[in-house]
């Protein structure tokens, strides 16, 4: 069985997850204002963010375009989620995708089941004692 989630983030979100990792890693960004953080990308094409920093190289301010893709992506996305707390789990590959112009997490984890009743499905009583036994049921 595979699980399969998307967190989407909005411009505003991807901006504080850039902001706050660099803060963590100060060398991650070049010294300056993040001005915008964009994602770009679509469907068939490779997925990247693009940033606008004001920087002050030599006393003189200059706007400077940035793109970053794949993992260094994700470590603002993952770090963003952490801070925020939105689970994530651990052992899930992580990737980053643009979508419908979106910045997306997206966490794939491959479930397995070992059925040791495969001869003897549930029968209906055993989904009626399921649902009467619910915590719900017991308050």
């Amino acid at each position: 069985m595979q699980d399969l989630r998307r967190i989407v983030f909005s411009n505003e979100e991807l901006q504080w997850a850039f902001e706050a990792y660099a803060r963590r890693m100060p060398e991650f960004l070049p010294t300056g204002k993040l001005l915008s953080c964009v994602p770009v990308g679509q469907a068939g094409t490779e997925s990247a963010v693009r940033i606008i920093m004001l920087t002050d190289e030599g006393g003189e301010k200059k706007e400077a375009e940035l793109i970053y893709r794949g993992t260094d992506v994700l470590q603002p996305l993952i770090l963003f989620c952490l801070e925020n707390n939105v689970m994530l789990p651990r052992d899930g590959r992580k990737a980053f995708l643009v979508v419908d112009a979106s910045a997306n997490l997206i966490i794939e984890l491959n479930l397995e089941f070992d059925l040791a009743y495969e001869e003897a499905p549930f029968r209906s009583e055993d989904i009626d004692n399921l649902k009467n036994d619910s915590p719900d049921k017991k308050k």
